[in-house]
């Protein structure tokens, strides 16, 4: 069993490093928009408190299949065992595909 947290806040981040033994972040803009900072600067420092075998899942903002690939692309090259959430849609499905396909 993993256990991943579900949360854009690096306060509950750090705390439950601290009191458990976290396998990894995950976030979308919905929760990343409840911490009412810069998207990027939220990334960063989450990026800089968790530890290199920890993963981070974050989804892309875009909708549209290119919007999507290149999110995905940049998401999945920001540090090792990060990963791109694509939503289940139409668009997504592409986008996911298109990226099996180039290797991601």
């Amino acid at each position: 069993m993993e256990l991943i947290l579900d949360t854009a806040n690096v306060e509950a981040i750090k705390y439950y490093q601290q009191v458990l033994t976290i396998d990894g972040v995950t976030t979308n803009p919905t929760i990343l928009a409840r911490e009412n900072r810069d998207y990027h600067e939220v990334i960063k420092e989450i990026m800089e408190v968790l530890h290199e075998d920890q993963s981070l899942h974050i989804q892309v903002v875009s909708t549209d299949v290119d919007g999507i690939v290149r999110e995905g692309k940049v998401i999945n090259q920001l540090r090792k065992n990060t990963y791109a959430k694509i939503p289940c849609t139409k668009e997504g499905f592409q986008a996911m595909k298109q990226l099996k396909q180039e290797g991601y």
